[in-house]
């Protein structure tokens, strides 16, 4: 209830959101809502597909995840150009 409330439409820090639609433990219809009122211009929305579980990636949980992750990543700072 308290993140729902956040006011994020005042935010302007570029920001990549990263989820699956196969998480159970976060309600993915709340991260769309946040994405779709997060006030910066520098914003991305991605299901990462390829994540089985709330863990989309690392070496401890979905290590067959980090490459592709890896790149999604990367690409989103080039377009944003920090990297």
């Amino acid at each position: 209830e308290y993140i729902a409330k956040m006011p994020y439409e005042n935010l302007r820090i570029p920001a990549l959101f990263l989820y699956t639609e196969n998480d159970h433990v976060v309600d993915t219809n709340l991260i769309i809502d946040v994405f779709n009122r997060y006030g910066a211009s520098g914003k991305k929305l991605i299901n990462f597909k390829e994540a089985k579980n709330h863990v989309l990636m690392g070496n401890s949980y979905s290590p067959e995840n980090n490459e592709a992750g890896k790149k999604i990543i990367l690409e989103y700072l080039t377009e944003i150009g920090i990297y």
